[in-house]
C-alpha cells in the first residue's frame, strides 16, 4: 500500500473484508506470501497471522527470503 495511505486503517479493513468474503464462501484459511524485509510482516502478525513456511527467491537478480503468514478459521 502506498505510504501516504498506510495508518489510517485501510489495510486493516481489506484485510479484514477479504477474510469475510473467503469464510463467506466456505474457505476455512488463507495465507500471503511475505518479502521477510517487507514492514508488512509486522502487520500481518499484529492481524492475527502466523508465519508458517519460508523460501528463498530471486527477484530481479537479489535472492529474497519469503515468509508464508496464514489465518483460519473454525
Amino acid at each position: 500500500m502506498l505510504q501516504a495511505y498506510q495508518r489510517i486503517g485501510l489495510g486493516r479493513q481489506l484485510l479484514e473484508a477479504v477474510s469475510l468474503q473467503l469464510q463467506s464462501s466456505g474457505y476455512s484459511s488463507m495465507m500471503a506470501w511475505v518479502i521477510e524485509q517487507n514492514k508488512a510482516v509486522r502487520f500481518y502478525l499484529h492481524m492475527g497471522g502466523v508465519p508458517f513456511a519460508q523460501m528463498n527467491k530471486t527477484i530481479g537478480g537479489a535472492e529474497l527470503s519469503e515468509i508464508a503468514i496464514g489465518w483460519t478459521w473454525n
